[in-house]
């Protein structure tokens, strides 16, 4: 653990750190690679890795994977008087998602911002050129190539940014089976980097479309109303069954039957909670459950799943359409407090934790981190390899 967080973090405010040094860069970013690398590893286990949830959830992870990276390259390099990675050290654990937009302004602008930049060849000279005139290390140079090498690796297809449709990528969109000769049945995903609680999610929705419509395959009109919608309601993450409502209010013709998200955080890491100015008791008994039985670079992360599912179709009739319309009614069942208060049929709590933490939980440790209520545990050992997913 740093030996003194207080030079270690510049205090951002009540929610947010700054990272400071290249020690707790290179930290953190690790940290993150090997937390998603081994959720993604838990997909290939129980025979689960072939469905299309699975497939498409190991999609997402490679992108929050290579997100990470390309933020560790646009980070590492930079001036320290410019190096600013804000972290949500309280409730996620995760880069702010002011982080996450910055991508893609800097996707926005970056053949341009190439143009200006000298081609690496003639950088590479200039920085030997400059080494045997002056005896020094060329810190301009060094920064102008690193940055043509960040802005090299920006990958649109392969990030994930604050919002990732399946609907725009090929393979992403299932077509199941037509029911009758009134619908057809389709699954699609779609990720989002959520700016309320700074953490990523993922959605898969299975979901009827109307036969008298044009099949969304064929990228019509249809498919890109779809993509519309799924793009104005996907993109933050209010409660579940609010998000299927209005998809289902949002278009006439598909019919939401199943949507599933899977959220990641808050994620807690000694590095994180030694950041806090003035930590909680559920803070302070973690940092002392990572003393005692983790490791300096251990991490606890909570995994939510959350589903909604129609129980049955209702036909009604709006002022603008005397003919009647199909509405969803959802599953929310009110002797659930949990699935209730979160508007959704059915919610798993998992906890993913090194395995020495989790044989070492008292009753009072789980009674003091709201986390670990009702929740299943997730352990991987030193090698890294997941127990119970």
């Amino acid at each position: 653990m740093s030996s003194d967080p207080v030079t270690s973090a510049v205090t951002a405010g009540p929610e947010f750190s700054l990272l400071a040094g290249s020690d707790d860069y290179t930290r953190y970013f690790n940290l993150l690679t090997h937390t998603f690398e081994r959720v993604l590893q838990g997909y290939q286990l129980g025979g689960s890795g072939e469905t299309f949830e699975a497939q498409m959830v190991k999609v997402y992870l490679k992108r929050l994977i290579a997100t990470v990276e390309t933020l560790r390259m646009k980070y590492r390099y930079t001036p320290s008087h410019h190096r600013m990675l804000w972290v949500d050290s309280d409730d996620s654990g995760f880069p702010n998602a002011q982080e996450i937009s910055l991508l893609s302004v800097d996707l926005v602008h970056r053949e341009r911002r190439l143009e200006e930049l000298p081609p690496e060849a003639l950088l590479k000279q200039l920085m030997l050129d400059q080494m045997f005139a002056n005896l020094e290390e060329p810190s301009e140079l060094l920064w102008q190539l690193a940055e043509r090498s960040y802005l090299e690796r920006l990958d649109e297809a392969a990030l994930f940014l604050p919002f990732v449709s399946g609907l725009e990528h090929e393979g992403a969109l299932l077509q199941g089976k037509h029911n009758g000769a009134d619908a057809r049945t389709y699954t699609t995903s779609w990720g989002c980097y959520d700016f309320k609680t700074n953490r990523p999610y993922i959605h898969v929705l299975t979901f009827d479309q109307d036969a008298s419509e044009q099949p969304l395959e064929e990228l019509g009109p249809s498919h890109l109303r779809l993509l519309k919608v799924i793009g104005t309601e996907g993109s933050r993450v209010p409660d579940v069954g609010i998000v299927a409502m209005a998809i289902d209010d949002g278009l006439e013709t598909i019919h939401p039957k199943i949507l599933k998200r899977i959220g990641f955080g808050p994620l807690y890491t000694p590095l994180t909670l030694e950041l806090l100015g003035e930590p909680e008791d559920r803070h302070r008994r973690l940092l002392e459950l990572f003393t005692r039985h983790g490791d300096e670079d251990d991490v606890i992360m909570a995994i939510t799943d959350e589903i909604v599912f129609s129980k049955r179709q209702q036909v009604t009739k709006p002022l603008f359409s005397p003919s009647g319309r199909v509405r969803e009614i959802y599953h929310i069942p009110e002797t659930d407090p949990e699935s209730y208060r979160r508007r959704a049929s059915v919610v798993h709590k998992h906890v993913l934790l090194p395995h020495g933490v989790a044989q070492h939980l008292s009753d009072d440790d789980i009674a003091a981190i709201p986390e670990l209520h009702g929740a299943r545990l997730l352990s991987y050992d030193a090698g890294g390899t997941i127990h119970g997913f």
